[in-house]
């Protein structure tokens, strides 16, 4: 992606709590310098946080590291 868009990431937008679309923030924010916003609507968050569709557990994700910058 950086090869593409030459600016800075200011901040992440979540849309919902599906896991293609959250499953990258690590990585995101480790390229964005590690302190970026990251936005959702507090159900969705709250998706994420407690796992409620079983995405983190069905794909082995690093469900410390999501809940981790969810809480910011």
């Amino acid at each position: 992606m950086r090869e593409q868009i030459d600016k800075p990431i200011l901040g992440i937008l979540l849309t919902h709590p599906h896991t293609d679309h959250y499953g990258g923030l690590p990585v995101f924010v480790e390229a964005a310098g590690g302190d970026i916003p990251i936005y959702a609507a507090q159900a969705t968050a709250e998706d994420i946080r407690t796992d409620k569709q079983g995405f983190i557990e069905a794909r082995n994700e690093k469900k410390t590291s999501l809940i981790r910058l969810l809480k910011r």
